[in-house]
C-alpha cells in the first residue's frame, strides 16, 4: 500500500476514513481504540513503549486480541507492533480530537521514547508535532548533533532543518547547524559558510558543538571546492583521537574524506586503503549513509584510473543503496547520475549518456557537488552539446555556467571550465587562444583533474606560440607521471593531445603512433569516445590509414579503435552507420549464424528484443532483410572487428 494513505486527506476524501470507522472501530472495545490509538502514534512500536500511556490497560493482551481479529491490518512481528497506513492514518487523527495540552503531552512523551530508542526522525516529527522547540533542541542533543546525519542520512538534517524553521528555533545554535547542511547540500555554499561564521561568533556554540562545527568546516571545504591538502584535515584528526573508542561515526567521516583528498591528488592506492577504513567503521557504526557514499567515492577512484567496469559496479552499488533508503535525496541523486554520465560517455554510450544529464549537471551548481562531481557532470555534458549543435554553441554554454559558477563563489571549478574550454576548441581545430595563463599554473596541492585540464592548456599555449617541442616535453613528461600513478584517464588525454600536435607539426609516423597506443589503452580500459572527440574532427584520415592499412595495431586494439571511431567518423562518411553497442553485439551473433530465437538464447535476450534490434540495423544499413544486411556488412567490413576477436579469442585459447 502506499505511502499516501497516510495523508488525511487522501484518507478522507477516498471514503476509507468512513468505511475504517464503520467497519473497525464500532466493532471495539474503548480499551482496544485506546491502544489502536497510542499505537498509531509510532511507527513500530513495541508494547513497552505503549503501556506508560495506559497504565490500567493490559496492552499485551489487547495487542494478541487486536492481531487475531484485525490481521493482517494490525500484526506484531518479534516485539515491534505494525500497522496498516490508512487504519493508522485514521485513528491518529483521532488523537487530533484531545484537548491541544493534552495532545502535546502525549507527544512530547512519545518523542522522547523515540529518542531514546535512537529513532531520530520519528522523535524529531514528534517533537515538530508537540510544537516544543526546546524538546526538538534536547532530541538532537541526545542523538548526538551531527552525528544525525551520518547515521540517518540528509532526510534527518532536513527534517530537523524545516522544524527549525517551522518552530522558530534558530535561537538554538544546535539546530542552526543543520540549516547550514541544508544549504550546503543545496549549492547555497555562501550562505552555509554565513551560518557557519555566524555559529562561530557564538562563544557558547564554540565551546558546546567544538566537533559539529568542525565537521561543518569540513563538509564546507569538500562542497566549496576549497578542500586541498592534508592540512585540511589537522582539527579532524585531532577531534578522531578524542572520540576514539566512544564512536565509530567521527571515524568512518573522517576516513572518507581523508579518501577525497588522497583521490582527488591522484593517490588513488592510498584513497582505496582509507576507504576500505571508512567502510570498517561504517558497519561498525551502522551507517548505510556512509557505506553508500564510500561506494560513491570509490567510484571517482576508478574513473581517475579509467577503470569504467569497476566505476560502474561501484556506482550501481551506491545507487542501490540510495534507491532502497534515500530516496528522497536529491542531492545524492545528482551525483550518482553524474558519475553515471561521465561512465556511460567514456564508453561510449551516449544515449545513457544524455538520459543521466538531465539528473545532474542540469541541477548544477544548486545541487549537492564537490569537484570530482562537477568534472565528471560538466566534460560529457560540453562535449555532447559541441558533438550535437557544434563549438559555438559549446562555448556558449560554458560561459553561461561560468557566470553561475562565479556567483555561487565555485571559483575553482569556474578555472577548471575555463581551461576545458580552450582544450575544447584546440581539438576543433580553431586557435584557442589561451590569453594569460598565469590562473592555470599548478599548485603543489592541485588535484588530478587540475594538472590535467592545467597540463592541456599550458602545451597548448607553447604549440600556439610556436615552441611545439616543449609542449611535446611538457605531455611526454606528464604521460609518464600519470601512467607512474595509474591515471589512465589523464594519460589517454596527453596521448591524443600529443598526437594532434605532431598532426600539426606534419610529424604524421609520430601522429599514427600515438593513435595507435591510444587505441591500446583505450582497449585495455574501455575509454572510447574521448578518442572519438579529441581525434576524428581533425584525424579522420590518419584514422582511415591506420585502420585500412592493418600494419600499426593489433588485431584487438583494430577491432577496438575501429569500433571507436566509427560512430565519431560517420558523420563524415555516412555510408559507414553508427551502431549502439548492443547493435554491435547482435551483429556479431547474426555473422556467426542462427535463427532470432538461438540468437536470443545466446545472449540473454527474448526474441522480441533480438528482432528489435535487427529491424533498426536493418534501417541503418538501407537493407529489409537479414541476407541484404550480411551483405552490407561484409561490403563495410563492418564484421571484420568481430570475426578479428574470434580469430584472437581462439589462439588465446
Amino acid at each position: 500500500m502506499p505511502n499516501s494513505w497516510q495523508d488525511d486527506t487522501i484518507v478522507l476524501e477516498s471514503g476509507l476514513d468512513g468505511y475504517i470507522e464503520q467497519e473497525i472501530s464500532s466493532s471495539l472495545n474503548d480499551p482496544s481504540c485506546s491502544v489502536m490509538r497510542y499505537i498509531s502514534i509510532f511507527d513500530a512500536p513495541a508494547h513497552a513503549d505503549i503501556e506508560p500511556f495506559l497504565k490500567d490497560v493490559n496492552v499485551a493482551a489487547a495487542t494478541r486480541i487486536l492481531t487475531r481479529n484485525l490481521s493482517p491490518l494490525v500484526r506484531v512481528s518479534g516485539d515491534d507492533i505494525y500497522m496498516h497506513p490508512a487504519v493508522r492514518c485514521h485513528f491518529k487523527m483521532q488523537l487530533d480530537t484531545y484537548m491541544p495540552s493534552r495532545q502535546n503531552a502525549i507527544y512530547r512523551s512519545a518523542a522522547l521514547q523515540s529518542s531514546n530508542h535512537a529513532n531520530v526522525p520519528e522523535a524529531v516529527q514528534l517533537a515538530i508535532k508537540a510544537g516544543d522547540a526546546q524538546l526538538l533542541n534536547d532530541v538532537v542533543a541526545q542523538n548526538e548533533t551531527l552525528k544525525i546525519w551520518v547515521r540517518h542520512g540528509f532526510a534527518a538534517v532536513r527534517l530537523i532543518a524545516e522544524g527549525t524553521a517551522r518552530l522558530e528555533a534558530s535561537n538554538f545554535p544546535r539546530l542552526k547547524l543543520f540549516t547550514a547542511i541544508v544549504h550546503l547540500k543545496e549549492g547555497n555554499i555562501q550562505t552555509a559558510k554565513q551560518v557557519f561564521d555566524e555559529l562561530l561568533q557564538d562563544e557558547e556554540s564554540k565551546n558546546d558543538l567544538a566537533a559539529d562545527l568542525e565537521v561543518l568546516r569540513m563538509a564546507l571545504l569538500v562542497y566549496g571546492c576549497e578542500l586541498e591538502k592534508r592540512s585540511d584535515l589537522d582539527g579532524s584528526l585531532k577531534l578522531q583521537l578524542q572520540e576514539a573508542g566512544r564512536d565509530e561515526s567521527w571515524k568512518t567521516f573522517l576516513f572518507t574524506l581523508s579518501a577525497v583528498i588522497a583521490s582527488q591528488r591522484g593517490h588513488t592506492v592510498d584513497a582505496r586503503d582509507r576507504l576500505h577504513m571508512a567502510r570498517k567503521h561504517a558497519n561498525l557504526a551502522n551507517s548505510v549513509y556512509n557505506l553508500m557514499f564510500a561506494d560513491i567515492h570509490e567510484t571517482c577512484v576508478h574513473l581517475a584510473e579509467g577503470n569504467l567496469r569497476e566505476a560502474r559496479r561501484f556506482v550501481n552499488k551506491a545507487r542501490l543503496i540510495w534507491r532502497r533508503h534515500f530516496q528522497t535525496d536529491i542531492g545524492v541523486d545528482t551525483v550518482i547520475s553524474a558519475l553515471r554520465t561521465s561512465i556511460d560517455f567514456e564508453a561510449g554510450r551516449l544515449t545513457s549518456a544524455h538520459k543521466n544529464i538531465s539528473r545532474s549537471t542540469a541541477r548544477f551548481p544548486q545541487s549537492e557537488a564537490w569537484l570530482d562531481i562537477y568534472v565528471a557532470g560538466y566534460e560529457p555534458l560540453i562535449w555532447l552539446e559541441a558533438r550535437t549543435n557544434g563549438l559555438e554553441s559549446a562555448i556558449d554554454l560554458i560561459e553561461n555556467h561560468l557566470a553561475v559558477l562565479s556567483k555561487q563563489g565555485l571559483y575553482r571549478i569556474a578555472n577548471l571550465l575555463s581551461a576545458f574550454r580552450i582544450i575544447l576548441t584546440f581539438a576543433y581545430g580553431s586557435r584557442a587562444d589561451c590569453g594569460d595563463i598565469a590562473g592555470f599554473m599548478l599548485k603543489p596541492t592541485a588535484a588530478w583533474q587540475e594538472r590535467e585540464y592545467f597540463t592541456l592548456v599550458r602545451a597548448i599555449h607553447k604549440h600556439e606560440n610556436g615552441n611545439s617541442q616543449a609542449a611535446i616535453a611538457l605531455l611526454e613528461a606528464e604521460y609518464l607521471r600519470a601512467q607512474d600513478q595509474q591515471l589512465s584517464r589523464s594519460a589517454l588525454r596527453y596521448q591524443l593531445t600529443l598526437a594532434l600536435i605532431y598532426f600539426e607539426t606534419e610529424e604524421y609516423a609520430n601522429t599514427d603512433a600515438l593513435l595507435c597506443d591510444a587505441a591500446e589503452l583505450g582497449y585495455e580500459t574501455g575509454q572510447s569516445q574521448i578518442i572519438v572527440e579529441l581525434s576524428t574532427a581533425r584525424l579522420s584520415d590518419r584514422w582511415t590509414k591506420i585502420l585500412s592499412s592493418g600494419q600499426h595495431l593489433e588485431l584487438l586494439h583494430a577491432s577496438f579503435a575501429r569500433r571507436s571511431i566509427l560512430t565519431g567518423l560517420s558523420s563524415e562518411h555516412p555510408s559507414s552507420p553508427a551502431f549502439t553497442e548492443r547493435q554491435y553485439e547482435i551483429i556479431d551473433q547474426m555473422m556467426k549464424g542462427g535463427s532470432d530465437k538461438e540468437i536470443a538464447r545466446r545472449m540473454g535476450l527474448s526474441e522480441y528484443g533480438v528482432r528489435y534490434h535487427l529491424k533498426n540495423i536493418y534501417k541503418k544499413l538501407s537493407v529489409h532483410d537479414r541476407t541484404a544486411a550480411m551483405a552490407a556488412i561484409r561490403t563495410k567490413e563492418l564484421d571484420k572487428p568481430m570475426q578479428l576477436r574470434d580469430e584472437e579469442s581462439r589462439q588465446s585459447v
